[in-house]
């Protein structure tokens, strides 16, 4: 019983997915906007970062991960919401000085985020 309860509730492998998926959207946007600083989504004079994306590919993979439990399905969904908070990480240094693009946050943002994951999985959390 125990045993059932520990795999329904915690499962790992899930974050695991979720932290590759993270690393591919971070750094896929990071090298994207280094190798194409020029191409932009402007719809009637308003640029969409690719934040936005990301926001809603974590809120839609946080509401349907919520509603339904499918071990198919959770696993598709973590990679879903791993991909757009790196998205959404990506564009952290962005957001926190309110459009300076020179800014170095998302690097240290990344480096923080990337230790702290290091320490959590080095002692077991």
């Amino acid at each position: 019983m125990v045993q059932e309860v520990r795999q329904t509730i915690f499962r790992h492998g899930l974050a695991f997915y979720g932290t590759l998926a993270f690393l591919a959207g971070f750094l896929g946007a990071r090298l994207f906007a280094t190798l194409n600083p020029k191409v932009v989504v402007v719809q009637n004079g308003i640029h969409f970062h690719h934040f936005w994306y990301g926001l809603v590919m974590v809120i839609a993979a946080g509401w349907i991960g919520i509603a339904l439990s499918n071990v198919w399905l959770g696993r598709n969904l973590a990679i879903v919401f791993g991909f757009g908070a790196g998205l959404i990480g990506d564009e952290v240094g962005l957001l926190l000085t309110f459009g300076d693009y020179t800014s170095n946050l998302t690097e240290i943002f990344f480096v923080r985020v990337y230790r702290s994951g290091h320490t959590g999985f080095s002692l077991g959390l």
